[in-house]
């Protein structure tokens, strides 16, 4: 039985026991209210830094919403983040414990196992209804933290790897879906609201966009508040600020630049690691309160304040004596960012933050005393503090770790996962990184660096200046050849200009290099299929014994492709067919095998072909709807088999989904055009004449024109 089980089977026994109790005396905490009729409300604010808001900083303007709220609140001044990642920090929120823990130590390739207890399992298990309103693709119930909502709304759209709006939503749709499940519910509930915004890429919306010109963060942030504060103004209207428990916060911070750290992830200075936590409870005077708390007390604060049990593997300390104005028992406060490690090998990070000194636990150790440099700008380490402190750590490691930590890595790449993070600017392996001996040249300090100058070089390629870029990514890649995005990014430059076998040229290098990047290897393999090498596409890949090949589907459809333009279209159907066993929905791969199975199809005839071509094709459709390539593969494939209206219909699916999809357009006049019908046939030649003519070789050109002739001919 798992350990979960175990739990809920023990506090349902309880609850039993005490059941006549409660019934004959509602339980009355002074200043809180009748605690059992309470609701939850948890807001979590993506990469939000606690000085942009008003109530920490003390400038007014930026957050007024939230400002205003947070006046009738506690407001923890000092409160910190255990991860300077999405998932691994809100793992700890709604666990109540810290990595060591629960064994999130990034995006993507952690999950939340199902032994562990959640805040939304404790609270539904008493009774609570729960729904939760996630924000972007890092918290997506394959990760685990729907375990105990009724509701969990991951919905983003349609899937579109390229473009990071279709796995995030603004925090006006997140909040209008939240309000409609509040407006149904019945009470008591939990609902958790995440909102994403101020996540780069920084794109406000107007008027905040042209409020905040110079700072696009700063008006991702302002619009979050406005949006909070619809949130908050139904909340009053609706008679629910007398019964609900209200706690604001941030998953993690956002560097700005602080200590070169443009984004969040790598170090774990106060930019990133300090967060806003702000908690409302009917009855409790507003206040501030200065101790040092963290995320994990979150979950024990909540349980305090409803009177329920708190669970024995919380690791978290209540915050209910801070809440009524009394000195809180500080604990000592444990923080990683382990980004960095997991996805490029670098050194791990990891610290404790001991009565307010925060030791940062990494080849260049470093001690700040928060007191009096919160800002952290005078490392005050020594080596005998070093070796103290290091043992500190190692105590805590070990006596806080769980033995369930080493199950919550998935236990093969999930190429949907990699594609979606990479939308958003993650880079995820899916794989630990060798253990090696770390020094200071595979520091974060150190290496950070180096990346910034691969970005700044990326920057200026996209603004025109190629020649400069190139000049830098071969500065950083003669001083950090361990560095496997300078080959990549140089490649990628090379290939936009049309020098590809310069890209090539490149690739190979880095593979020389860097034998063990699958980074560079799979950029490899893609531009063998630019070059139409296809024959060096097999060998590469049959050939290869980097692990992460094994479990890749995008490598194993790129040998379908390479197979397919080879003419063995059974080698093919068989590569795709790992693919898709590898990811079920990969609507390119499914589509990919329609294609080879559709020419096996012409070649023997044979029903199965037909089959399992048009089965593939079905079901790229049911991956992506809007998958046009799979509805032209489908009409091509019906085609064959004699059935012109269903070819058409599928064609006419193409091009209502969009009108500018050449193939369907020109196949949509040829089936026209050999029903008879020239006037609908003349029409959509005439279409693609439009949109492509110029585009075409002379002799298709040529061709083109005799088809719209006949169509024009009355004979």
């Amino acid at each position: 039985m798992h350990l979960r089980r175990r739990r809920s089977f023990l506090f349902k026994t309880i609850s039993l026991l005490l059941l006549q109790a409660i019934l004959i005396l509602i339980v009355i905490t002074p200043g809180f209210g009748a605690v059992k009729k309470m609701n939850v409300l948890l807001v979590t604010i993506d990469t939000l830094r606690a000085d942009h808001l008003g109530v920490y900083s003390g400038k007014t303007g930026l957050t007024p919403e939230i400002d205003e709220w947070a006046q009738k609140a506690v407001v923890f001044k000092r409160a910190f983040a255990q991860a300077t990642t999405t998932l691994p920090a809100h793992a700890s929120i709604l666990l109540g414990v810290t990595p060591l823990f629960h064994g999130v130590h990034e995006n993507g390739t952690f999950y939340i196992q199902d032994e562990l207890l959640t805040l939304a399992e404790h609270l539904q298990q008493h009774g609570w209804m729960t729904g939760a309103f996630v924000g972007a693709y890092p918290l997506d119930s394959r990760f685990g933290l729907d375990q105990g909502f009724a509701v969990y709304d991951d919905e983003y759209g349609s899937q579109n790897f390229d473009n990071h709006d279709y796995v995030e939503r603004r925090a006006e749709v997140v909040v209008d879906k939240a309000l409609s499940w509040l407006a149904k519910a019945n009470e008591p509930w939990f609902l958790w609201i995440h909102c994403y915004d101020p996540h780069q890429p920084y794109e406000p919306p107007a008027p905040f966009s042209h409020k905040f010109p110079s700072s696009p963060y700063a008006g991702e942030v302002a619009y979050v508040s406005c949006q909070l504060g619809r949130l908050f103004s139904w909340l009053n209207r609706s008679g629910f600020t007398d019964d609900t428990i209200v706690i604001l916060t941030g998953d993690h911070g956002e560097g700005l630049g602080d200590h070169g750290e443009r984004t969040h992830g790598y170090f774990a200075y106060n930019s990133t690691l300090w967060i806003p936590l702000i908690i409302y409870a009917p009855g409790v005077k507003p206040h501030q309160v200065g101790s040092f708390v963290s995320h994990q007390d979150i979950f024990p604060t909540v349980c305090d304040l409803l009177e329920l049990p708190i669970p024995a593997d919380v690791q978290g300390k209540s915050l209910k004596t801070g809440l009524k104005g009394r000195k809180i028992k500080e604990s000592i406060i444990y923080f990683e960012s382990l980004y960095p490690y997991y996805s490029r090998g670098w050194a791990p990070l990891r610290g404790l933050i001991i009565d307010h000194q925060k030791y940062i636990d990494s080849p260049i150790p470093e001690l700040y005393d928060l007191n009096n440099d919160f800002h952290e700008e005078k490392n005050v380490i020594t080596a005998s503090r070093w070796t103290d402190l290091r043992k500190k750590l190692e105590d805590y490691k070990r006596k806080n770790s769980s033995s369930l930590a080493e199950g919550a890595e998935f236990k093969k790449k999930d190429p949907e996962v990699s594609r979606r993070l990479r939308s958003l600017g993650y880079l995820a392996q899916g794989s630990s990184p060798p253990s090696i001996n770390f020094s200071a040249a595979n520091d974060v300090k150190t290496m950070l660096p180096f990346e910034n100058r691969i970005e700044e070089a990326w920057q200026m390629a996209n603004k025109g200046q190629i020649e400069e870029a190139i000049s830098i990514l071969n500065q950083v890649r003669k001083a950090k050849p361990e560095l496997d995005a300078t080959y990549t990014r140089l490649s990628l430059l090379y290939k936009k200009q049309g020098q590809l076998e310069e890209a090539l040229r490149v690739l190979e290098q880095g593979r020389e290099a860097l034998p063990l990047s699958y980074e560079i290897f799979s950029n490899y393999v893609s531009l063998l299929l630019d070059l139409r090498r296809y024959q060096e596409v097999v060998q590469v890949i049959n050939s290869s014994s980097l692990r992460q090949s094994k479990s890749d589907p995008e490598l194993w459809n790129y040998l379908g492709v390479a197979y397919g333009h080879l003419g063995e279209f059974e080698s093919a159907v068989k590569a795709y067919d790992l693919a898709l066993s590898l990811d079920s929905d990969y609507p390119v791969a499914a589509a990919n095998r329609g294609v080879a199975a559709t020419f096996l199809y012409r070649q023997t005839g044979k029903e199965e072909w037909f089959d399992l071509a048009h089965d593939s094709f079905d079901l790229a459709i049911k991956a992506d709807k809007n998958f046009v390539t799979a509805y032209n593969g489908l009409a091509f494939l019906y085609h064959l088999a004699g059935d012109r209206q269903r070819a058409i219909e599928a064609w006419e699916k193409a091009v209502g989904i969009n009108p500018d999809f050449g193939p369907a357009l020109y196949n949509l006049g040829l089936a026209y055009l050999q029903q008879g019908q020239k006037d609908k046939a003349l029409s959509w030649f005439l279409n693609y004449k439009e949109k492509f003519f110029d585009s075409l070789r002379q002799e298709e050109k040529k061709k083109l024109e005799e088809l719209i002739n006949q169509c024009q001919s009355k004979k």
